[in-house]
């Protein structure tokens, strides 16, 4: 049978040139959207297909977006979260594949494609100056986490601490942009810093935003059992109270062979202390594995212990 798709724009409701989709499994399988937005693919076999969605300009295994466009959705997708998503305050996924039930001689679906937002800006330290190789990325504001749950839409300044990050509009959720000095899983001599929180349209450039690295705290302590036992190679981490920050850039370390632990780079501020079992959401870790304190820039906070079962 041959599948069809017609690719507009979510705002003008404009044919779109040059989406591709594909699937990563079934390489061969794969058409792009002409320039009436007209995606047909001859061949395909009746039943559920999914299809990844990118821009033929792009490395299509490794791209988060489809060219200038952020987000696309189909109300003859065969997943609910696959269709245009209208719940208020809630941050809209619909960047992910598009899976479509195949019947018939010829399916014909319409596909919704919704363009990017651009952010253009500076990473400085403490004292003003640029910091090249730092993260930007977006946190969902009041979850502690990212807007997708892993690193997607993260970037690193260049030499000048100059970034330009995209990512999909906010509408009528929040955001904020948080900077890390160094790459997902480095740390090397600031705490984060983070951003007020914000609202993005589609299709929105906005440009010369500053984030400013924090000078970092310490936190140190044991960790034992109710027996006085030193706990080894437990997990702790931070994770702040604002709930401004990703978790994929959240202090980390571990317990020695004595149960103690250091755990640097935290961002001043009230903070959760958090033993494992980690929780996505620090509030709901349980009381005897979590503390929270409230840290100065350059302090260091001493006997955060814990005991547990």
């Amino acid at each position: 049978m041959t599948f069809q798709a017609i690719v507009r724009e979510s705002i003008t409701n404009e044919p779109v040139e040059g989406l591709e989709f594909w699937n990563w499994r079934q390489p061969e399988i794969e058409g792009v959207s002409n320039a009436d937005g007209l995606i047909e693919i001859p061949g395909m076999m009746a039943g559920e297909f999914e299809f990844n969605v990118t821009a033929v300009v792009e490395n299509r295994k490794e791209s988060s977006f489809a060219g200038e466009y952020a987000r696309w959705w189909s109300e003859q997708a065969t997943k609910d979260h696959q269709h245009e998503e209208k719940q208020p305050v809630q941050f809209q996924r619909n960047f992910d594949s598009l899976s479509f039930d195949l019947q018939g001689e010829v399916t014909r679906v319409e596909v919704f494609v919704e363009p990017l937002v651009t952010i253009r800006g500076r990473v400085i330290d403490p004292h003003g100056n640029p910091v090249e190789g730092a993260t930007v990325a977006p946190a969902k504001t009041g979850s502690g986490n990212s807007i997708t749950g892993d690193t997607r839409y993260s970037y690193l300044t260049d030499v000048e601490g100059m970034f330009t990050i995209k990512l999909p509009a906010s509408k009528t959720a929040k955001y904020n942009l948080v900077a890390h000095d160094g790459k997902y899983g480095q740390w090397r001599t600031w705490a984060n810093g983070v951003g007020e929180p914000f609202q993005t349209t589609p299709g929105q450039v906005i440009e010369d935003v500053v984030l400013q690295l924090t000078e970092p705290a310490t936190v140190r302590g044991q960790v034992m059992n109710v027996l006085g036992t030193p706990r080894s190679h437990v997990k702790v981490r931070a994770a702040a109270v604002d709930k401004r920050d990703n978790r994929c850039y959240h202090p980390q370390t571990e317990t020695d062979e004595e149960g103690k632990y250091e755990l640097k780079y935290i961002r001043p501020g009230k903070q959760y202390i958090q033993i494992e079992p980690i929780w996505l959401d620090a509030v709901e870790a349980s009381g005897e594995t979590t503390r929270i304190v409230d840290l100065q820039p350059n302090s260091i906070e001493e006997n955060v212990n814990f005991q547990t079962d």
